[in-house]
């Protein structure tokens, strides 16, 4: 491992002969460049016509206007007591009035009255952020589709596609206001969000429309002359009727997009405004099939991002247990990288004020914000550590002759001439790229290469220093992807290849197309130009250094993020502009000047990555192990087997007949996939459908138990929800089976049940699909015979409300219908149903409870707010002793890189065909717009992704456990252990197999009673004094039932599921021993993180019975750890895989019988598999004559006993040998 990555010395010194053999090369191109940038920019990369010169002061001014105009005030206003009365005396002598014919009004007070109301009165001052966006779909379809130049000057004066949003919010109210103003300040949209419970007087619908169309005409001044009104709905609300209005221009279109104007209208008051460019749903799809190949490429290019990442955790690894890192400038490094981002999110407070969730109040939103900025602190910066340890050390085993990462802003660095020239060349390699960026596009316009449109208008910029936030993208971006891609990346397969050329390829290629994503066309248009620019770059990096490489990347991405700034009047953001910009200009300047005359070759020598490893003392790591043939095992006394027989068989009935009455408890699925797909069938031919040559998938879920039952339970109790639930078929099973076809937009999914009776069907046909044009009547008579006949349950029902869409080929009608039979409370039971053309969709039905009752429900106490800080607080003190923890493991080289890594392997063997075995769900997420080879290599990919992280995470998990092990045991070959339960070499370790496995099965059965009777004691606990509604878990047979051979998947996930809880708790004894000195401090630990962990519940009975069975597990823990297992490996294997078996087991016995009878028949033989083993060899010994005691060398101290003191022993004895 030491020799981890090296490079030929003798080439590089070859190429270090004449560091200014290609320097005038370098600046010629950089001067072409430079003018080619300069001259052809705006051409290539045309920026939108905007005009923002309207100052953001004012384009809040004239949304806080429009505020009032619809009824939201936002400034603050207190009545007092004389005009209270004076009001509640107008109120009483209010008379209805003549309808009028003015908008003026705005807000008519009963139907048909238009009258002036102001908005209600309000102590608190609305808060107001604004950002700047616009519209994509509309962006992307005129770019595309007319061209840049059309498409610039439809947005400039026909087509509004830019907009800014100012939202009004007031602390613990739900009700909000968001206003789109125009750059030309004139309104573009509304978004009033009322309560669904909010009492508003009503209107007709014929009036509501009325009221729309003289809203539009009349108050944002956009004439409705040629539009038709193609869609209208009307929606009952508990305390008033809501309408929505949809028009469509019939005189003008653009390639098939159309101008729109939706109106909403909620009460007697405008909730929602929007006039847009309707997009054709077919250039929809036929740009989400373009996009899918940026999204193919971007995923296969985050392979070898996540590959890199891995070998530089590794790396780090290999350096610390090494010393051969270099903790002062990885860690000065770390600091940059992650303050600058930090100090970015502060200055973008507008955005955080933006976010702002109104069911806590403002000071409590911004100082949780804040802290989790603060927490995010100290991962980021260990993570760049890791990153940055791996790159630094690896820059100098393969660029030794290059001046050290430590050295470059030192005082002899800043004086070396081959800092200056690097700091020179980064310059020149900035225009270079800037050059070459404009060229190729230039060029691929010939060939059909497309970009979009950019903004480049300084207004937008909402952050306080928009320079900061250019800064935060320059130093990401370099900082990271030269470390990761240009070091990392480079001297991997300059190790592996032992060819420059090959390794600078693989590192050019994985870096430019990990950027497809970027909307340029074609889709391999940005990876090839980054690729070819990449090249350079490593060249730039092997002749001249890693600081050219970083200087010329954080001087490209800066500039881009501050060239608006440039163009602005103001002196201030042109000052923070240059000053972003030219820091490595000033370092080269100083170091230019330092430089001149100084020609001490042996001082230029000392700064050489060379210098710096010959003064390391760089440990080689050994992997030699004490010599143990046989090993001392102290069995379980004949009482305690006796006792963990007892409470196994105790504890475990009791587990499968206590239950309390939850939701769902008697749901069931009885029915198997084939089942399911064969109901489908049938459904689909009673709907008219026919589905020749379309997919069909499948898969199993759940439902109910959301805040509609919770709403119910609060107000009526267990008993009645639950019968209401089960009478409206509302919880339970339910198989989804969706048919498809790729590239067709017409698909079709239906719902059934557990037993197999229809619950729903879903119909999708695109906007252009023909259909017939049915009168309301013929279409209710269709809604209405299928609600009849397949859905009786639900009767008796009535029409409350019908909407109809005008379709190009058909006309679709939604009708909502109410069975008050089921209403709570205020909570109504509605049904939907929906007529395509002429055919009806099954019936989806819910419950619509109060927006008031839901916003309380959000709503967090101060309780819960110091509650979610102390969780932070207390996850990054874990986090960060677990980082020392690991370090010094690392430092006391006790980790074995072999058996992590083949447990690591042995892990993706087993992760293979369990993913195979999910191949029901692999089109679950595929989108039909999306060609089916995209979607096969992106899922590839990122199966192929999952694989590298599984056996990172796996391999690390495995090392610092063996390390663990090692430091707290150094005497112990742990080894001998696993060979003495599977393959002793001599009778005394076969007495010892023997011993181990009957304890083992009954301590790891024993664990996992105990631990599931302490999970259904707090279920009954909750079930009896909790506030929340109780249901039961259907999620385990529902994962079995989707996949492809439910009993296959005990077979491997159980034995992995053993494994994983002997490395885990092998870590866990490690943390122990390294900050618990004895049991009582554990014990007082976990009583901590028992209560931090659970105070942060809404309910306090919740909160107590949580921490309670937590602390019982923690305490559970200890003792079968300490006491009972020890350090016997099948105890845990045993218990690991019970833990997951057992679970099963009960899921199965209670909803999935008998349908999964199969599957419980195996869960029940793996997990007996411990205990038949123990039998056979018990037979086996008393075949052979009696049991030899157990002998050996002297026992391991017990864990309960290990201290600070003994593992730091341990880990200094490891490091002398």
């Amino acid at each position: 491992m030491a020799q981890f990555v090296s490079a030929d010395p003798n080439r590089l010194e070859a190429h270090q002969k004449s560091p200014y053999r290609h320097l005038w090369w370098l600046v010629l191109f950089g001067i072409i460049g430079c003018v080619i940038y300069f001259a052809k920019n705006d051409e290539v990369f045309a920026a939108a016509s905007l005009n923002l010169s309207t100052p953001k002061d004012e384009i809040i001014q004239k949304a806080s206007e429009w505020a009032v105009k619809l009824g939201y005030n936002p400034e603050p206003y207190e009545e007092t007591e004389e005009e209270q009365a004076a009001a509640a005396k107008k109120a009483e002598a209010v008379k209805p009035q003549p309808p009028s014919d003015s908008f003026s009004s705005l807000i008519p007070k009963t139907s048909g009255t238009f009258e002036p109301k102001a908005p209600p009165p309000s102590s608190q001052r609305a808060l107001k952020s604004i950002t700047f966006s616009y519209d994509d779909d509309a962006k992307s379809f005129l770019e595309y589709e007319l061209g840049i130049s059309k498409a610039n000057e439809l947005m400039v004066k026909e087509i509004p596609v830019w907009y800014w949003r100012v939202r009004m919010v007031r602390e613990l109210q739900q009700e909000e206001l968001r206003v789109w103003i125009n750059p030309e300040g004139k309104l573009a949209g509304v978004d009033h969000d009322f309560e669904n419970d909010k009492a508003l007087p009503s209107l007709g619908h014929k009036e509501a429309e009325k009221f729309a169309r003289e809203f539009v005409e009349k108050e944002t001044g956009n004439s409705l002359e040629g539009y038709d009104l193609i869609k209208d709905e009307e929606s009952q609300k508990p305390k008033r009727k809501d309408h929505s209005f949809t028009f469509e221009d019939t005189k003008k279109e653009y390639k098939g997009a159309k101008m729109r104007v939706f109106v909403g209208v909620a009460g007697n008051k405008i909730e929602s405004y929007n006039r847009y460019l309707h997009v054709p749903e077919s250039f929809e799809r036929k740009f989400a099939d373009i996009r899918s190949y940026n999204r193919m490429l971007a995923q296969i290019a985050q392979i070898f991002m996540t590959l890199l990442m891995i070998v530089s955790v590794f790396a780090f690894g290999w350096a610390v247990m090494s010393t051969n890192i270099r903790w002062f400038p990885v860690i000065v490094i770390s600091l940059i990288f992650s303050l600058v981002p930090f100090l970015d999110g502060i200055n973008n407070f507008n955005e955080l004020t933006d976010g702002y969730d109104t069911s806590i109040t403002y000071g409590s939103y911004i100082t949780t914000e804040l802290i989790k900025m603060v927490v995010m602190l100290v991962p980021s910066m260990f993570g760049a550590i890791v990153m940055f340890g791996a790159a630094e050390a690896l820059y100098r085993k393969a660029f030794p002759d290059h001046i050290a990462i430590e050295k470059f802003f030192t005082k002899e660095g800043l004086k070396s001439k081959a800092v200056a020239l690097g700091l020179f060349v980064g310059h020149m390699l900035l225009l270079i790229d800037l050059g070459w960026v404009v060229f190729y596009y230039l060029m691929g316009q010939h060939v059909g290469f497309w970009c979009p449109l950019g903004v480049e208008n300084y207004q937008i910029l909402s952050s306080y220093v928009p320079a900061l936030s250019a800064m935060r993208v320059g130093v990401s971006a370099s900082f990271m992807e030269e470390a990761l891609y240009r070091v990392v990346g480079m001297s991997l397969m300059m190790k592996i290849s032992g060819n420059f050329w090959v390794a600078n390829l693989f590192q050019a290629a994985a870096w430019g197309f990990a950027h497809s994503t970027y909307p340029q066309q074609p889709f391999y248009a940005r990876g090839v130009e980054l690729t070819l620019g990449g090249l350079l770059d490593g060249w730039i990096l092997r002749r001249y250094g890693i600081i050219a490489c970083v200087a010329s990347h954080y001087i490209f991405d800066t500039f881009l993020g501050v060239k608006p700034l440039f163009t602005s009047g103001d002196p201030a953001l042109k000052a923070q502009a240059f000053l972003s910009v030219i820091p490595f200009v000033v370092l080269f300047a100083y170091s230019y000047f330092r430089s001149k005359g100084a020609g001490d070759a042996e001082a230029e020598q000392k700064l050489l990555n060379r210098t710096v490893n010959e003064g390391i003392q760089v440990k080689e790591l050994e992997e030699s192990e004490p010599e143990e043939k046989s090993i001392s095992y102290v069995p379980i006394a004949p009482q305690k087997r006796l006792f963990l027989f007892v409470i196994t068989v105790l504890l475990g009935f009791a587990c499968f007949t206590v239950r309390e009455p939850i939701l769902n408890m008697e749901a069931k699925n009885r029915i198997d996939r084939a089942h399911a797909e064969s109901r489908a069938a049938e459904i689909l031919t009673r709907h008219g459908i026919q589905a020749p040559g379309y997919t069909v998938i499948s898969w199993l879920s759940s439902q109910g138990g959301g805040d509609a039952e919770q709403y119910m339970f609060e107000k009526v109790g267990f008993a009645k929800t639950n019968e209401i639930v089960e009478r409206s078929h509302s919880g339970g099973y339910c198989w989804r089976i969706r048919f498809f076809k790729p590239k067709v937009p017409e698909e079709y999914e239906v719902q059934v049940d557990g037993e197999g009776r229809e619950i729903g069907t879903d119909i999708r046909l695109a906007e252009d699909t023909k259909g017939a044009f049915l009168s309301k009547e013929a279409a209710l008579a269709k809604a209405s015979h299928e609600l009849d006949v397949t859905y009786p349950y639900l009767k008796p029902y009535e029409l409350e409300s019908a909407s109809e869409q005008k379709r190009p080929g058909r006309t679709d009608w939604s009708f909502v219908f109410r069975s008050k039979q089921f209403d709570i409370a205020d909570a109504r039971f509605k049904i939907n149903m929906t007529v395509f053309g002429d055919l009806v969709t099954g019936a989806n039905w819910s419950w619509e409870i109060p927006d008031k009752w839901t916003f309380e429900r959000s709503k967090r106490s101060f309780r819960e707010e110091i509650a979610g800080h102390i969780y932070r607080a207390g996850s990054l003190l874990f986090f960060i002793l677990g980082g020392i923890w690991a370090i010094g493991v690392l430092k006391a080289r006790a980790i074995r890189v072999r058996a992590a890594l083949f447990i690591g392997a042995a892990y993706v063997l087993c992760l293979i065909p369990t993913q195979l075995n999910s191949l029901p769900l692999f089109f679950s997420d595929y989108a039909t717009t999306t060609p089916v080879n995209n979607y096969l290599t992106d899922q590839a990919s990122t199966y192929a992704g999952s694989y590298i992280r599984a056996f990172f995470v796996a391999s690390i998990v495995a090392a610092f456990a063996i390390g663990s092990m090692r430091i707290l045991f150094p005497k112990v070959r742990l080894s001998n252990y696993f060979i003495a339960v599977t393959r002793p070499h001599n009778k005394e370790n076969q007495s010892v197999q023997r011993t181990m496995w009957v304890d083992g099965a009954l301590a790891g059965y024993a664990y996992v009673a105990v631990l599931e009777i302490i999970t259904v004691a707090a279920s009954v606990l909750r079930t009896h004094y909790s506030p929340d509604l109780q249901q039961s878990s259907l999620g385990s047979v529902s994962s079995l039932m989707n996949l492809q051979f439910p009993p296959f998947d005990a077979l491997v996930t159980a034995p992995v599921q053993g494994v994983q809880l002997l490395l885990t708790t092998a870590i866990s004894v490690g943390l122990y021993a390294r900050y618990c000195r004895t049991p009582q401090v554990y014990f007082l630990f976990v009583t901590l993180v028992s209560i931090g962990s659970w105070c942060g519940q809404k309910h306090i009975e919740d909160a107590v019975i949580g921490a309670a069975s937590s602390l019982a597990v923690y305490v559970w823990n200890w003792f079968f750890i300490a006491k009972i297992a020890k350090i016997n490996p099948v105890a845990y294997f045993t218990a690991g895989m019970s833990s997951v078996l057992f679970v099963r087991m009960i899921s199965i016995v209670f909803h999935g019988l008998p349908v999964m009878l199969p599957t419980l028949a195996v869960c029940a033989g793996i997990m007996a598999a411990p205990a038949i083993i123990a039998a056979v060899l018990s037979m086996r010994s008393e075949m052979g004559g009696p049991l030899l005691a157990p002998v050996g060398p002297d026992q391991p101290p017990e864990i309960a006993s290990l201290a600070p003191e003994t593992a730091e022993i341990a880990a200094e004895e490891r490091e002398v040998e």
